[in-house]
């Protein structure tokens, strides 16, 4: 029948041969369309109708539909649903297009990748992970807010604190490297906790490929400083989760500018059974936040110092001067009233900045991000000079 099909759905077709292992988003006007077996799926999953669009003279196939401004709510179901969904949008004006407007996919939407809907002091992971038993490379980001983490394991306990990490970074999902094939018992670990799993090319794994692209992108200095740091194994795995998200994120990726390194041994390791049992962050019996330590202790106002107090909580200090810092900002914040009620002042209302300027780097902020980014940045000045001539621990690197 393809021969006989309509110049867009051949058009189609091209597009899925490309990403078969994606539900395709098909932009058509003001809707992305799903067609054949994609269509059949999303109609279920999504709850919306299933019917029918001409192909040929005669033969019909199934076809269902969502509205192109309101795709974020369908794209988290598809996703939750443990889908990919490659977005294919119209890269021409129709009313200037000569014949079938052109179409290319601008992103591929992975559990990892998902940003549509983020908010509040939660992030969403994607980590690459590879290892051979004594040494693993780890590596995550999260794309909506720009952060980027190189770390390397080892010793005789090297995987199962790779696997600790990931279960405290709730990773949504995981590259696994070409050291880690067949490790079946690794595999069940990870997708009982929740965690996809991808295999990419092993040759994005490798040190010297793997370097080039993260000093493309960060700078020579910063890999340099950050291979100095970790090690090789850390900045292959780096290199590895960058490729991917160049890859299925098809834009810049200039909102990722920074390269940190995870120094974990600076904190407490806690694993993973224990985590839970702690009740830090989820309930134990039905993984709500109500009644853990975090719903104690959060009386942040931004989302940004939800997120960080979320972090330290999960990762406590063990080293005693970054520990008498922390305490000391404490200690002045405490003790000056005024100060602290004047920064919850400024600081209520201040929008989340990282995720805003990635909607800005995708290309997705609208006019109510931009005038919130303003907003929040106008906050910035005051913030300073509230802040002057204190210097105790954090606050002073703070201002």
């Amino acid at each position: 029948m393809a021969s006989r099909e309509t110049p867009m759905l051949r058009q189609y077709r091209e597009m899925k041969e490309r990403y078969p292992d994606c539900i395709l988003f098909f932009r058509l006007g003001d809707f992305y369309e799903m067609f054949f077996d994609d269509a059949v799926v999303a109609a279920r999953i999504l709850d919306i109708t299933l019917t029918s669009r001409e192909a040929a003279k005669g033969e019909r196939v199934p076809m269902c539909g969502v509205p192109y401004h309101s795709a974020e709510q369908y794209l988290v179901k598809l996703v939750e649903a443990g889908y990919r969904v490659a977005i294919c949008e119209q890269v021409e004006d129709p009313k200037t297009a000569k014949g079938l407007v052109r179409r290319e996919v601008v992103r591929v939407v992975t559990p990892g990748t998902l940003f549509e809907g983020s908010s509040g002091d939660e992030s969403r992971y994607v980590a690459a992970l590879d290892g051979d038993g004594n040494r693993y490379g780890l590596a995550y980001a999260d794309v909506s807010t720009g952060e980027f983490v190189i770390a390397e394991l080892d010793g005789v306990r090297a995987r199962d604190r790779a696997l600790d990490e990931l279960a405290r970074l709730q990773a949504a999902e995981c590259l696994l490297g070409p050291g880690l094939s067949g490790d079946e018992d690794l595999e069940r670990a990870l997708r009982d906790r929740g965690c996809a799993l991808t295999r990419t090319a092993a040759e994005n794994w490798r040190y010297r490929a793997a370097a080039a692209a993260l000093a493309e992108h960060f700078g020579v200095a910063a890999v340099e400083q950050a291979e100095a740091a970790s090690g090789e194994a850390a900045v292959a795995a780096g290199g590895a989760l960058l490729a991917y998200l160049r890859e299925t994120q098809k834009v810049d990726l200039r909102h990722l500018d920074r390269l940190r390194t995870d120094p974990l041994g600076q904190w407490l390791s806690i694993d993973a059974g224990s985590r839970r049992n702690l009740e830090l962050v989820r309930r134990l019996r039905d993984g709500s936040r109500q009644g853990t330590l975090l719903w104690v202790l959060d009386q942040t106002l931004t989302a940004m110092g939800g997120r960080l107090l979320r972090q330290w909580i999960e990762r406590p200090l063990v080293d005693r001067a970054a520990i008498e810092a922390r305490l000391d900002a404490v200690e002045a914040l405490v003790s000056d009233p005024f100060l602290r009620d004047g920064l919850r002042r400024l600081l209520d209302g201040v929008h989340d900045l990282p995720r805003l300027i990635a909607r800005v780097g995708y290309q997705q902020a609208n006019a109510r991000d931009l005038l919130a980014l303003a907003r929040s940045l106008e906050r910035l000045r005051p913030l300073r000079e509230l802040l002057t001539g204190v210097e105790a621990g954090r606050l002073g690197a703070l201002r």
